[in-house]
């Protein structure tokens, strides 16, 4: 016995989507509908000042340590474009990175905090 009423239509399928917030992070870990592969987290693949959080000790090529330290302008143009002096530094000559060191860890392993600086432009 058919649980279906005859001349019935079955209701089309229902296409979920990501919300929006939800999105970058799938994209981040690479489950993003037709994704090609895997992630390429705290890379030149990553967006510019995107914040990646290792299990080792040092952080990756085209990173730096988010442990507030003074970032000269004229070396990090595009960085400081993104996020201006909000950190810190002079505005003119300086910026700083966030101070992501005091940051308590829930692993008895610290972990590092890198901040992209050479990457991909994050769309708005």
């Amino acid at each position: 016995m058919s649980d279906r009423t005859p001349g019935r239509r079955r209701p089309p399928a229902v296409r979920m989507r990501a919300p929006r917030v939800l999105a970058p992070a799938l994209l981040a870990a690479g489950l993003a509908a037709g994704s090609a592969g895997p992630a390429l987290a705290c890379s030149t693949e990553s967006y510019l000042g995107q914040v990646c959080v290792l299990a080792i000790d040092y952080c990756p090529a085209g990173t730096l340590k988010a442990a507030g330290q003074t970032l000269s302008i004229s070396q990090y143009r595009t960085l400081f474009t993104l996020l201006g002096n909000r950190f810190g530094g002079d505005g003119r000559t300086t910026f700083q990175l966030p101070d992501l060191g005091g940051v308590k860890d829930p692993t008895p392993v610290p972990l590092t905090r890198c901040i992209v600086v050479d990457g991909l432009w994050p769309p708005r």
